[in-house]
């Protein structure tokens, strides 16, 4: 047993506390960031009699992109890690891929672009009563998440 002087008490009780509430004495290591989430996908999988005009539209809990009032600045290149064929044959959908952004009533940008939401727009009307498949990175990640961990893969199917 170690025997500490009565006057040396109350040091060595408050060095205990400090070093204890502080986490106790060792190296301070980083957090991880969790993980990108996505919480929406549109079409959704399985969707049927979806428009041929559809944009895919991809809502996550953090930004993709870094954006200001005039759009996002999406890296040169992002869209080549995104899959966007046709299911049956693996044909290329020719698209381009973005952070989403309201229109008004004449189709011009209104309102603050959301980097949260990735819109792949395919670059021109997709064929009726065909299945597309679309398939995200396992790769991608948020300004303030880390990797999604797992390819997310969906289907849908266009109007007749």
């Amino acid at each position: 047993m170690v025997k500490v002087a009565k006057s040396c008490l109350p040091f060595v009780l408050v060095v205990f506390s400090l070093v204890t509430a502080c986490g106790g004495v060792g190296a301070d290591y980083p957090d991880t960031p969790p993980p990108l989430h996505l919480l929406q996908l549109y079409p959704r999988n399985g969707e049927t009699g979806v428009p041929t005009d559809v944009q895919v539209l991809a809502v996550f809990d953090d930004d993709l992109f870094e954006a200001d009032t005039t759009g996002c600045d999406v890296p040169e290149g992002f869209e080549q890690s995104f899959a966007f064929v046709t299911c049956a044959d693996s044909g290329v959908v020719d698209f381009s891929a973005g952070c989403y952004r309201r229109t008004d009533g004449d189709g011009q940008p209104s309102g603050e672009p959301d980097p949260s939401i990735m819109v792949l727009a395919p670059a021109s009307a997709l064929e009726n009563d065909t299945e597309y498949c679309v398939r995200i990175p396992g790769s991608l990640s948020g300004i303030n998440t880390s990797q999604l961990g797992s390819d997310i893969e969906s289907m849908f199917r266009t109007a007749p």
